[in-house]
Protein backbone atom coordinates (compact mmCIF):
# COMPACT_ATOMS: atom_id res chain seq x y z
CA UNK A 1 0.00 0.00 0.00
CA UNK A 2 1.24 3.40 -1.26
CA UNK A 3 1.68 6.54 1.33
CA UNK A 4 -0.60 8.27 0.14
CA UNK A 5 -3.45 5.33 0.34
CA UNK A 6 -2.15 4.91 4.11
CA UNK A 7 -2.36 8.77 4.59
CA UNK A 8 -6.25 8.82 2.89
CA UNK A 9 -6.84 5.59 5.21
CA UNK A 10 -6.22 7.71 8.45
CA UNK A 11 -7.68 10.59 7.07
CA UNK A 12 -11.01 8.51 7.12
CA UNK A 13 -10.68 7.06 10.23
CA UNK A 14 -10.17 9.79 11.57
CA UNK A 15 -13.06 11.52 10.31
CA UNK A 16 -15.51 8.79 11.28
CA UNK A 17 -13.88 8.67 14.87
CA UNK A 18 -14.53 12.14 14.91
CA UNK A 19 -18.42 11.77 13.69
CA UNK A 20 -19.07 9.03 15.44
CA UNK A 21 -17.39 11.06 19.06
CA UNK A 22 -19.89 14.38 17.69
CA UNK A 23 -22.78 12.28 17.30
CA UNK A 24 -22.43 11.20 21.20
CA UNK A 25 -21.50 14.25 22.16
CA UNK A 26 -24.65 15.55 20.30
CA UNK A 27 -27.06 13.05 22.22
CA UNK A 28 -25.94 13.37 25.53
CA UNK A 29 -25.58 17.28 25.00
CA UNK A 30 -29.88 16.99 23.36
CA UNK A 31 -30.25 14.17 26.49
CA UNK A 32 -28.67 16.58 29.28
CA UNK A 33 -30.83 20.03 27.74
CA UNK A 34 -34.24 17.81 27.39
CA UNK A 35 -33.39 16.91 31.33
CA UNK A 36 -32.90 20.22 31.65
CA UNK A 37 -35.80 21.46 30.22
CA UNK A 38 -37.85 19.21 31.90
CA UNK A 39 -36.47 20.42 35.44
CA UNK A 40 -36.73 24.18 34.29
CA UNK A 41 -40.41 23.10 33.48
CA UNK A 42 -40.99 21.60 36.91
CA UNK A 43 -39.59 24.47 38.48
CA UNK A 44 -41.34 26.65 36.39
CA UNK A 45 -44.90 24.67 36.98
CA UNK A 46 -44.02 24.55 41.18
CA UNK A 47 -43.24 28.51 41.03
CA UNK A 48 -46.60 29.24 39.04
CA UNK A 49 -48.58 26.82 41.06
CA UNK A 50 -47.12 28.86 44.56
CA UNK A 51 -47.72 32.17 43.20
CA UNK A 52 -51.38 30.95 42.12
CA UNK A 53 -51.59 29.65 45.73
CA UNK A 54 -50.39 32.54 47.27
CA UNK A 55 -52.97 35.25 45.45
CA UNK A 56 -55.98 32.69 46.02
CA UNK A 57 -54.67 32.76 50.00
CA UNK A 58 -54.58 36.64 49.42
CA UNK A 59 -57.39 36.65 47.80
CA UNK A 60 -59.03 35.00 50.40
CA UNK A 61 -58.15 36.51 53.49
CA UNK A 62 -59.46 39.59 51.41
CA UNK A 63 -62.91 38.42 50.55
CA UNK A 64 -62.91 37.26 54.50
CA UNK A 65 -61.96 40.39 55.74
CA UNK A 66 -64.41 42.92 53.42
CA UNK A 67 -67.20 39.72 54.46
CA UNK A 68 -65.97 40.25 58.07
CA UNK A 69 -66.34 44.57 57.56
CA UNK A 70 -69.32 44.29 56.08
CA UNK A 71 -71.09 42.00 59.16
CA UNK A 72 -70.02 44.45 61.64
CA UNK A 73 -71.32 47.37 59.38
CA UNK A 74 -74.32 45.76 59.03
CA UNK A 75 -74.17 44.58 62.97
CA UNK A 76 -73.58 48.34 64.15
CA UNK A 77 -76.75 49.33 61.98
CA UNK A 78 -78.62 47.51 63.52
CA UNK A 79 -77.40 48.09 66.88
CA UNK A 80 -78.13 51.56 66.39
CA UNK A 81 -81.53 51.42 65.05
CA UNK A 82 -82.48 48.97 67.76
CA UNK A 83 -81.05 51.31 70.54
CA UNK A 84 -83.39 54.03 68.01
CA UNK A 85 -86.55 52.19 68.99
CA UNK A 86 -85.83 51.38 72.35
CA UNK A 87 -85.24 55.33 72.74
CA UNK A 88 -88.60 55.84 71.07
CA UNK A 89 -90.28 53.45 73.49
CA UNK A 90 -88.54 54.84 76.69
CA UNK A 91 -89.62 58.58 75.58
CA UNK A 92 -93.15 57.32 74.84
CA UNK A 93 -92.88 56.26 78.05
CA UNK A 94 -91.80 59.04 79.36
CA UNK A 95 -94.48 61.49 77.90
CA UNK A 96 -97.36 58.93 79.21
CA UNK A 97 -95.48 59.22 83.18
CA UNK A 98 -96.06 63.45 82.46
CA UNK A 99 -99.90 62.90 81.91
CA UNK A 100 -99.97 60.63 85.52
CA UNK A 101 -103.38 61.58 87.01
CA UNK A 102 -102.85 60.65 90.48
CA UNK A 103 -99.42 62.63 91.10
CA UNK A 104 -100.08 63.37 95.64
CA UNK A 105 -100.39 59.57 95.60
CA UNK A 106 -97.99 58.29 94.05
CA UNK A 107 -95.10 60.43 95.49
CA UNK A 108 -96.55 59.33 98.93
CA UNK A 109 -95.73 56.01 98.10
CA UNK A 110 -92.33 56.89 96.88
CA UNK A 111 -92.06 58.69 100.19
CA UNK A 112 -93.38 55.43 101.95
CA UNK A 113 -91.19 53.17 100.06
CA UNK A 114 -87.89 55.19 100.93
CA UNK A 115 -88.53 55.46 104.02
CA UNK A 116 -88.96 52.07 104.62
CA UNK A 117 -85.88 51.09 102.65
CA UNK A 118 -83.90 53.26 104.42
CA UNK A 119 -85.39 51.42 108.19
CA UNK A 120 -86.03 55.50 109.55
CA UNK A 121 -88.47 57.51 110.39
CA UNK A 122 -86.48 60.94 109.44
CA UNK A 123 -85.72 61.64 106.14
CA UNK A 124 -84.96 64.69 104.04
CA UNK A 125 -86.77 64.56 100.81
CA UNK A 126 -85.77 66.12 97.54
CA UNK A 127 -88.53 67.30 96.01
CA UNK A 128 -88.70 68.65 91.67
CA UNK A 129 -89.11 72.46 91.24
CA UNK A 130 -92.81 73.08 91.67
CA UNK A 131 -93.95 70.16 93.98
CA UNK A 132 -92.83 71.92 96.93
CA UNK A 133 -96.82 73.13 97.62
CA UNK A 134 -97.58 69.45 96.44
CA UNK A 135 -95.14 67.94 99.03
CA UNK A 136 -96.18 70.52 101.93
CA UNK A 137 -99.78 69.10 102.11
CA UNK A 138 -98.02 65.05 102.50
CA UNK A 139 -95.95 66.42 104.95
CA UNK A 140 -98.83 66.05 107.00
CA UNK A 141 -100.54 62.84 106.51
CA UNK A 142 -96.73 61.39 106.73
CA UNK A 143 -96.01 62.80 110.31
CA UNK A 144 -99.74 61.17 111.19
CA UNK A 145 -98.33 57.64 109.91
CA UNK A 146 -95.07 58.52 112.19
CA UNK A 147 -92.40 59.86 109.22
CA UNK A 148 -90.92 63.01 109.94
CA UNK A 149 -89.61 64.80 106.80
CA UNK A 150 -87.88 68.02 106.12
CA UNK A 151 -87.33 69.50 102.63
CA UNK A 152 -84.32 69.57 100.96
CA UNK A 153 -82.99 72.98 99.74
CA UNK A 154 -82.16 71.76 96.05
CA UNK A 155 -84.48 70.60 93.30
CA UNK A 156 -84.69 68.32 91.32
CA UNK A 157 -84.90 69.48 87.43
CA UNK A 158 -88.61 68.17 87.04
CA UNK A 159 -87.52 68.27 82.83
CA UNK A 160 -84.98 65.48 83.78
CA UNK A 161 -86.37 63.39 86.10
CA UNK A 162 -90.30 64.21 85.02
CA UNK A 163 -91.63 63.51 88.29
CA UNK A 164 -91.12 61.91 92.11
CA UNK A 165 -88.24 62.18 94.61
CA UNK A 166 -85.06 61.44 96.21
CA UNK A 167 -85.22 60.51 99.63
CA UNK A 168 -81.70 61.01 102.03
CA UNK A 169 -81.13 59.48 105.41
CA UNK A 170 -81.80 62.06 107.99
CA UNK A 171 -77.55 62.65 107.96
CA UNK A 172 -77.68 62.53 104.04
CA UNK A 173 -75.39 59.90 103.96
CA UNK A 174 -77.77 57.01 102.20
CA UNK A 175 -79.63 58.20 99.28
CA UNK A 176 -82.65 56.50 97.39
CA UNK A 177 -83.68 57.90 94.45
CA UNK A 178 -87.56 57.54 93.40
CA UNK A 179 -87.79 59.77 89.99
CA UNK A 180 -89.95 58.70 87.80
CA UNK A 181 -86.94 58.42 84.99
CA UNK A 182 -84.76 56.47 87.35
CA UNK A 183 -87.54 54.20 87.85
CA UNK A 184 -88.28 54.11 84.40
CA UNK A 185 -84.38 53.03 84.08
CA UNK A 186 -84.82 49.87 86.92
CA UNK A 187 -87.78 48.85 85.04
CA UNK A 188 -86.28 48.86 81.60
CA UNK A 189 -83.08 46.93 82.94
CA UNK A 190 -85.10 44.58 84.05
CA UNK A 191 -87.29 43.74 81.89
CA UNK A 192 -84.83 43.89 78.86
CA UNK A 193 -84.83 41.06 77.85
CA UNK A 194 -87.84 40.36 77.74
CA UNK A 195 -88.43 44.00 75.69
CA UNK A 196 -85.69 42.87 73.38
CA UNK A 197 -87.34 39.61 72.61
CA UNK A 198 -90.82 41.48 71.67
CA UNK A 199 -89.14 43.89 69.74
CA UNK A 200 -86.27 41.93 67.64
CA UNK A 201 -87.21 38.58 67.92
CA UNK A 202 -86.81 37.76 63.81
CA UNK A 203 -83.11 39.21 64.38
CA UNK A 204 -81.66 38.34 67.56
CA UNK A 205 -78.83 36.59 66.06
CA UNK A 206 -77.51 39.97 64.61
CA UNK A 207 -76.58 41.18 67.88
Amino acid sequence: MSLDAKIERMIKFMEEDTKQRLDVIIKKSKEQADLISQQLSITETKKAEAEIERELKEAKQELQVKESGQLNASRLEVLRVRDQIIQQCLDKCKEQMKQIKNYPEVMKKLVMQGASQLVSNEIVVQVCGGDEALFATLQKDLERQGIKSSLHEKKLNKEDHIGGLNIYSSDRKILIENTFTKRLMLSYKKMSPEVSARLFEDHSSLW
